[in-house]
């Protein structure tokens, strides 16, 4: 029955395809050892190509690392390849000021991404669970969120499936026990000092009290919001391309016609107009948009509104424009070297590894270079005038700006861009492109890896995509 059911998951949002290479995100707890069967089960007729990670989090001592052991037996057992890390998530939230469960999270979805890509998966399978959409739909309703918050996870967001989402955690335990399945228990989990934990164990039960199938509705609610909010943000996408027009500043929209809209398509086509400049909507909460609105309704032509990031609004003869503000950037130069680099001035870090053999690298946050051909130290700078490199695998040079430009890096981004240099040389577009000067070729004896991850303002590394 639970096969059945995430096949039918797996058809309506195209989990996989046949022959897709898997990466299995693996605990050792009742739902990721359930996953980590069915996937097993799955594997042959699906002609997948199946691996198990695992993340030891360094919160729980030997216990963590006997989760850490069992999941490895386990992977052995079965003879599916395992692949393992640790990670120091109360030292890493101490240092950028975060919660432990907020640290592990992040730390624990990078090492997912980067063996992903070593691994050339095409997904990587969580073990979310309908239990889990329940809660987060509660965690974001008294956050106060809107349709796309409460349409709570998603079965597909880009490479992360979640195959399980439509199966009740007794529906897991079930599994497990007919399957002989003896799970590692997480005594963290009973905690209900963490939100979800307490959600989990103190007001669901309650809500019982209301509804016995509390849990399957909540998911069918955010099942229903899911739809219908991707309905909306589609129809925005056409007000906000039919109505929006690029400027030389940023973009600009026709406010009399966008007033004509329904207020839900208005407030997402603002967001997404905030998206288009900045690149993401983190930190735009629902109050700056019904602030937009309210400017839209009381300005004159000339008024402006500041955002969070510098971003800033204007009216301007009847449209609407959306613009980053202007930064001075001073001139930065921070020398590298091997390790970690935490470059706060160019807000990202920047990871060199000195190699004796090559790895394959997959997508440009990362970059292997040949280490003979480099003389340290390196050096990491912003963007001058007429600065030029040239691009490994095309002919000739080109302009670090028409790259930019290229790749569609937000202009308030371009002018902060790390470029990692040799002398008057550059070596690496960090995150973009590497300069073919420098590229390994089949008489490299020596490597050096490159590794980009800008950081938020909490000093949180996500991955840029270019």
């Amino acid at each position: 029955m639970m096969i059945e059911k995430i096949l039918v998951l797996k058809e309506e949002h195209a989990l996989w395809q046949k022959k897709d290479r898997i990466l299995i995100a693996c605990s050792g707890g009742p739902d990721s050892l359930c996953l980590a069967d069915i996937f097993i089960r799955l594997a042959g007729r699906e002609q997948l190509e199946i691996f198990i990670a695992h993340v030891e989090h360094g919160i729980r001592g030997e216990d963590s690392w006997a989760d850490a052991e069992f999941v490895q037996t386990f992977s052995a057992k079965h003879g599916i390849p395992f692949y393992m890390t640790h990670i120091d998530s109360i030292g890493y939230a101490r240092k950028n000021h975060l919660s432990v469960e907020e640290a592990a999270r992040f730390l624990r979805y990078e090492f997912l991404q980067q063996t992903a890509r070593k691994l050339q998966c095409q997904s990587i399978a969580l073990a979310h669970h309908m239990g889990d959409q329940a809660e987060t739909v509660i965690l974001h309703l008294v956050r106060g969120a809107g349709s796309k918050g409460l349409s709570g996870i998603r079965p597909r967001i880009n490479n992360l499936i979640r195959p399980l989402l439509n199966c009740t955690r007794a529906e897991i335990e079930l599994y497990c026990q007919q399957r002989g399945l003896v799970p590692r228990r997480d005594c963290t989990n009973l905690d209900t000092n963490y939100r979800r934990n307490n959600i989990r164990h103190v007001l669901l039960p309650f809500l019982k009290k209301y509804n016995p199938d509390v849990v399957q509705a909540l998911a069918q609610s955010a099942d229903i919001i899911s739809a219908e909010y991707d309905f909306m943000e589609d129809t925005a996408r056409l007000v906000l391309k039919h109505l929006g027009r690029k400027e030389k500043e940023g973009i600009s929209l026709d406010i009399e016609a966008l007033m004509k809209e329904p207020l839900a398509i208005k407030r997402i086509v603002l967001r997404l107009a905030v998206a288009q400049i900045y690149g993401d909507i983190v930190d735009i909460s629902f109050a700056h948009i019904e602030n937009i609105l309210r400017f839209i309704a009381t300005g004159n032509t000339g008024r402006s509104l500041d955002l969070p990031h510098r971003l800033q609004i204007e009216i301007i003869y009847g449209r609407l424009l959306f613009k980053q503000k202007k930064t001075l950037v001073l001139p930065c130069e921070c020398q590298l070297h091997l390790g970690e680099n935490i470059l706060t001035e160019f807000g990202c870090k920047i990871i060199l590894e000195e190699l004796i053999s090559s790895e394959y690298i997959e997508g440009n946050a990362s970059c292997l270079v040949d280490a003979e051909l480099i003389t340290y130290p390196l050096v990491v700078r912003h963007r001058e005038n007429g600065d030029y490199f040239y691009p490994k695998g095309i002919n000739g040079k080109k302009k670090i700006k028409k790259l930019f430009i290229d790749r569609k890096i937000p202009c308030f981004k371009r002018t902060i861009w790390p470029l990692v240099c040799q002398g008057d040389q550059i070596v690496w577009v960090a995150g973009i492109q590497q300069d073919g000067r420098f590229a390994v070729t089949e008489n490299t004896k020596k490597y050096l890896k490159m590794t980009f991850l800008e950081m938020n303002k909490d000093g949180i590394e996500h991955e840029e995509r270019h």
